[in-house]
């Protein structure tokens, strides 16, 4: 919530308060994405918050994608892989 708070410069926000009713538009949705890239490591990408303005919605959202990033299973470089012909 402290992100949103610092980016539409609204004390009170509630889960399921939508961030474009807060007077959020385009370049704050950028500016809160880029807040959510660095504070969360993770890359949503824009069409999230438009898909799901809401905080609890976001929550889910990054959850889903930290998970994802953690269980990715770790991708060699081509350069130490041994080729075969078929």
């Amino acid at each position: 919530m402290s992100i949103w708070t610092e980016v539409l410069k609204v004390e009170h926000i509630g889960l399921e308060d939508n961030f474009f009713d807060l007077g959020g538009h385009s370049l704050l949705a950028i500016k809160a994405l880029s807040r959510i890239r660095d504070v969360f490591e993770v890359d949503l990408p824009t069409r999230t918050l438009f898909e799901k303005p809401m905080i609890a919605d976001m929550a889910e959202a990054i959850d889903a994608l930290q998970w994802l990033q953690k269980s990715k299973v770790p991708i060699h470089s081509a350069g130490i892989r041994e080729e075969i012909l078929l």
